[in-house]
């Protein structure tokens, strides 16, 4: 009743100020005296003082918050390159060193006419060839995954997930019901990203036996889980960790989306993490 009888007074103080901007006779704030009508403009403008400092307040708090998330993002992307950059540069001097080095075993081969020595030094490498070539496709599909792109997130999430599952031996179910709605492309990355760091956590630290993601919708927001029946873990422990993206990391990533993020874990049954976008900013 207090709020109600504040916000009043102060519409009638605005609508007070608007009527003398423009010139007309302003009504009477308060049905009583001039000295009290003049007590309530000045008690009346304190209060619309005071609430425009509050406003002006949140809205410095939302700006701080904004820059925070941005810094951060910034921050990350700049780790994941300077991280890219340097595993680059050392897979690069591995396989120059190792091609060289058969380039000069096989130059001593043929020149000593020693031929099946010299079909073994270019079978190994050939075969360098082969694993470097498989290994900078590695890296081009961590960075940018061609399947979300050309086939969409549902089965993107399924040739990742069932590869997963095959090189790690985990089993991995995947459900997906959204049917022929198309993610756009920031939140299918996000979306893509999470999945990626959540289950690369499930590896490392859970002993987990199985895990279930669901891609589905819920009234009119899009929403991924992701369950594992591991160890679970700490979460004041596991938020100051940080992996490509982290917990703070993929919590932020999906506020700037508009989304909602949760992680629930509990000891000896599992860990769950559950994102949550309007469907605004998921198409």
């Amino acid at each position: 009743m207090a709020k109600k009888k504040q916000d009043r007074r102060i519409g009638r103080i605005l609508s007070f100020i608007t009527r003398l901007a423009v010139g007309k006779k302003p009504r009477r704030l308060f049905p009583s005296s001039r000295h009290d009508e003049i007590d309530g403009i000045i008690v009346g403008l304190r209060m619309l003082a005071e609430e425009l400092q509050v406003l002006q307040n949140r809205n410095e708090q939302s700006r701080d918050g904004l820059r925070h998330l941005t810094l951060k993002l910034f921050k990350t992307r700049e780790e994941e390159k300077k991280k890219l950059s340097a595993n680059l540069h050392d897979f690069l001097g591995t396989f120059a060193v190792a091609v060289a080095a058969q380039f000069v075993m096989l130059r001593q081969e043929i020149d000593e006419d020693k031929k099946t020595e010299a079909r073994l030094c270019l079978k190994r490498i050939n075969r360098l060839f082969t694993d470097s070539i498989s290994s900078l496709k590695k890296v081009a599909v961590d960075l940018r995954p061609p399947h979300l792109t050309i086939l969409g997130l549902p089965e993107a999430l399924r040739e990742y997930l069932s590869e997963m599952s095959r090189q790690n031996r985990l089993e991995i179910e995947f459900e997906q019901k959204i049917g022929r709605l198309h993610v756009s492309e920031d939140p299918a990355i996000t979306l893509y990203r999470i999945t990626q760091e959540t289950l690369n956590n499930i590896l490392q630290h859970a002993c987990a036996k199985k895990v279930r993601v669901f891609l589905g919708k819920e009234g009119k927001r899009l929403v991924l889980t992701i369950s594992d029946d591991g160890k679970g873990m700490c979460l004041e422990t596991a938020n100051r960790q940080s992996g490509k993206l982290g917990i703070i990391g993929m919590r932020e990533r999906v506020s700037l989306l508009g989304g909602e993020f949760s992680i629930q874990s509990v000891s000896k049954k599992g860990t769950r993490v559950k994102v949550v976008l309007p469907f605004s900013a998921a198409m």
